[in-house]
């Protein structure tokens, strides 16, 4: 999966068109318009002003794709809120040429103000958000199944025509040590399937460092542990899509398809807790853009039927609607080194977010 998704010549993110939008192969929540930004870029400025409105501000993005979503930001912040705007040190972690390429031309306007890295391990001393919109779906994930004896992991064969996944024994201690945290596995049916991901603990590890005091907001793909391997999800969530349909054969054409699986935000949750940051919230995308967005209705609301309030709502009930991205994506945010609080509106209208991760269970 590593490589089919991050190899710096053939991979999916590495090379090819742009993966986002009508022509490329998934919808994200900046496809919609600019709301997205503006509702995530006012929760940045709640943090920054609890903060103290600090004189320096970091924003990191990681999984920037084409810079989209900092251009909205951008535009926002800096006609709505001047004050923010001169404060800001903006990231973006990105390893790949060409996409940093496209961020860079997206960007070009604000350049003096944005900075890139290679990865997360690359950044120290930062004071503020670290975020990511559907980042943690696309790190690597070992795929398991339950045999008679125990669980295997499938692995990546060739049969002389194709390639096919062919079970062996479990490639890391690691590997046993996430089977061993699945709830009630022993009522899991012989042949489910499903997948670890390796890679968030280190992630968390590398955030941990390089973050001295603020919040990680994540919104992604994903659901608590109970739920992620519920007896009923037999067939895991590890999925591909190709021009915004699901591929049945993940492993046809390597480097051509968006490989993804659900996160596992328990894990997550506990990647942060075991570093000692404060899990802040985790709801759904419905209620996290409620709450977010309550603040902005009264000013939405004296614009009278404007294009702009159209716009605006219009945006806001296919970000929110349940049907589409609304149950679809989760919000999770952790903080560090912030006893008075957050300031994020998001998760006003959550569940307690130890209760709804199963965290103390």
């Amino acid at each position: 999966m590593r490589e089919a998704l991050y190899d710096p010549v053939d991979g999916y993110y590495a090379s090819g068109p742009d993966r986002i939008g009508r022509e490329g192969d998934y919808y994200t929540s900046v496809s919609v318009g600019t709301t997205f930004a503006r509702l995530i870029g006012e929760e940045f400025r709640r943090v920054w002003e609890k903060m103290g409105r600090p004189a320096r501000f970091d924003i990191v993005e990681q999984g920037a794709n084409d810079g989209k979503f900092a251009a909205d930001f951008f535009t926002w912040c800096e006609l709505e809120a001047p004050g923010f705007f001169s404060c800001l040190r903006y990231r973006i972690i990105e390893p790949q040429i060409i996409p940093r390429a496209r961020q860079a031309e997206c960007l070009k306007r604000w350049r003096a103000r944005v900075e890139w890295a290679e990865s997360a391990s690359a950044l120290e001393n930062l004071h503020g958000v670290w975020f990511g919109n559907e980042l943690l779906d696309a790190f690597p994930v070992h795929l398991i199944r339950l045999a008679p004896e125990d669980w295997r992991e499938l692995y990546v064969a060739w049969d002389g025509e194709r390639f096919v996944l062919e079970p062996g024994r479990l490639s890391d201690p690691v590997v046993a040590e996430r089977i061993a945290a699945i709830p009630d596995a022993a009522r899991l049916p012989e042949g489910y399937t499903t997948e670890v991901c390796l890679e968030i603990e280190g992630w968390a590890a590398s955030v941990n460092t390089a973050m001295e005091r603020g919040v990680v907001l994540l919104a992604d793909y994903g659901r608590p542990a109970t739920d992620y391997y519920a007896p009923h999800r037999h067939q895991g969530t590890l999925r591909g899509f190709s021009k915004h349909r699901r591929v049945a054969d993940l492993l046809a054409e390597p480097g051509c398809v968006d490989l993804t699986a659900d996160v596992n935000f328990t894990h997550l949750a506990e990647a942060f807790l075991g570093r000692n940051w404060t899990p802040e919230g985790f709801t759904d995308q419905h209620h996290y853009l409620v709450g977010a967005g309550e603040p902005l209705f009264a000013a939405i609301e004296t614009a009278g039927d404007s294009l702009e309030r159209r716009a605006f709502l219009s945006a806001y009930r296919a970000l929110m609607h349940p049907g589409t991205m609304g149950m679809a994506f989760h919000f999770f945010a952790a903080s560090k080194s912030m006893p008075d609080g957050t300031g994020l509106t998001g998760f006003r209208h959550a569940r307690d977010a130890a209760s709804a991760l199963g965290l103390f269970s």
